[in-house]
């Protein structure tokens, strides 16, 4: 799959995405309040993980956890999860400019490694 701007092939470290980013929200869902974390940790040989957790007021908390394959293009990140083979697009920008943090489907995330 192609990785940023159209680069291709398994290992390539082009991607400025190569890294692991993390985004906090607080949702309000109806009767509860959630603290959701997402974590995405991307490598340059093309795999990915996934990672949510949800901390509830009133279900605890739950974890999400799902390896993945990633590319991007035209600054488009696609993710396919090894666990169902479904695929996720969502456009991707760097809205800094900088490399500390990029905006996922107009979610903001900050490297974290």
């Amino acid at each position: 799959m192609p990785r940023d701007g159209g680069v291709s092939g398994r290992g390539s470290s082009a991607s400025p995405l190569i890294g692991r980013w993390e985004a906090t929200l607080y949702v309000d869902v109806g009767a509860d309040v959630q603290l959701w974390t997402t974590e995405w940790t991307f490598r340059a040989d093309g795999t990915c993980d996934y990672r949510q957790t949800v901390l509830s007021v009133v279900a605890g908390t739950t974890v999400k956890f799902r390896p993945c394959a990633w590319s991007t293009s035209s600054g488009v990140l696609r993710v396919v999860y090894a666990d169902t083979g479904a695929l996720y697009e969502a456009a991707f920008s760097f809205p800094t400019g900088l490399r500390d943090s990029v905006v996922i489907q107009g979610v903001a995330y900050r490297r974290t490694g």
